[in-house]
């Protein structure tokens, strides 16, 4: 009888110390192993958003001067370095890359019984052997490469589903086939971005501002960088249809911030998003986010807006008064990772709910 009431004691302390499949989520091994290559992490790498991830995440969070939620999104994984990108499943790996993405592969491989030796996001000799048992095990080509079969063979949750996408194809030269092309790609109004970039550039792509922005969508090198890294996570051609993609990209970040307000978002592109959410629009933002919504349902209707200077003139002059930053890690709201899949959208979500972009021009 008492070991028998000690068997069930110990059952149910095990049951009560298993992690909830809430908790668990192999993406969060990621940036387990790059907090703690960081010295700021010294739990296990278990893949469960506990207290001692959210904490390590927020130190994190603490120095670099980032929204101190404990939450591993788009910007706190970009200041993780190299080791903080891409999620998995996002590319194809194979021995010699390294990443956020090798990490995870090190984990399920352990987790399925393999030794990949040390946790540390580098594909090696030790892992590429592991994963070629795997292959073996599972029947699949034992080539050592993580393709879209042996990512589903090793995970089948929805976050680590395959999302890696072809590359596009590059548009026409003209700027307007270029606009067309990335708005439907990213799935914004290209009218809404004609809009735009008629306020940015009046269409030029040879226009480079004192601030430092070029092109057609005038971006500035931070926004360039922020892009490439964090919602695009591949480099992307400095061109006219390269400036064109770096600028769309950033828009629909900026209506998903936003909740889809256009009149927000055209004034974050221009006066920046933390001034945006911090001191609201300013009266030269509002007035030009509010012509650019009207040039994007036809037509521009005048030169000049209201104000008595031109669109470059208070495009400069906003510049002048506001430092343009790039959007922080703000959105998730519970503790522990988010994981993102292809370019920002957040895993485990109706997308088509959750992009309600109210992309139509406002009056």
């Amino acid at each position: 009888m008492r070991r028998s009431t000690l068997t069930v004691a110990a059952a149910l302390a095990a049951l009560a110390l298993a992690p909830t499949a809430e908790a668990y989520n192999p993406q969060s091994a990621g940036p387990q192993i790059a907090l703690r290559q960081h010295g700021l992490y010294r739990g296990p790498i278990d893949a469960v958003q506990g207290p001692k991830t959210v904490r390590a995440v927020r130190t994190f969070q603490r120095r670099h001067r980032l929204a101190v939620n404990g939450i591993a999104g788009p910007r706190t994984r970009a200041a993780l370095g190299p080791r903080g990108r891409p999620l998995f499943g996002a590319r194809v790996i194979r021995r010699g890359v390294r990443g956020y993405d090798v990490g995870v592969l090190q984990f399920l491989l352990r987790w399925h019984g393999l030794r990949t030796g040390r946790l540390d996001g580098s594909f090696g000799a030790r892992t590429a052997s592991a994963v070629r048992g795997f292959q073996r095990r599972a029947g699949l080509r034992t080539d050592a490469v993580v393709g879209p079969r042996t990512t589903r063979r090793l995970c089948g949750l929805p976050v680590c589903a395959w999302r890696a996408a072809p590359r596009p194809t590059a548009p026409a030269s003209s700027v307007h086939a270029a606009i067309g092309f990335w708005s439907r790609h990213y799935g914004v109004d290209p009218q809404l971005v004609r809009g735009l970039a008629r306020w940015e550039s009046g269409l030029n792509n040879s226009l480079v501002s004192a601030a430092g922005a070029r092109g057609v969508m005038q971006v500035t090198p931070a926004t360039w960088n922020y892009v490439e890294t964090v919602l695009v996570g591949r480099t992307i051609p400095h061109t006219m249809s390269g400036n064109v993609r770096v600028g769309v990209a950033f828009l629909r970040q900026l209506l998903r911030e936003f909740q889809g307000d256009v009149r927000l978002a055209l004034a974050a592109y221009a006066q920046g998003p933390r001034s945006v959410r911090r001191n609201g629009m300013l009266p030269e933002t509002r007035s030009t986010s509010r012509a650019c919504s009207r040039s994007a349902a036809g037509p521009r209707p005048r030169s000049r807006p209201s104000l008595g200077m031109t669109f470059p003139e208070i495009r400069e002059r906003i510049r002048s008064l506001v430092q343009v930053v790039t959007p922080v890690d703000h959105r998730p709201q519970r503790a522990g990772l988010e994981p993102v899949g292809k370019e920002g959208d957040v895993l485990g979500r109706d997308l088509g709910d959750e992009e309600r972009h109210r992309l139509a021009a406002e009056a």
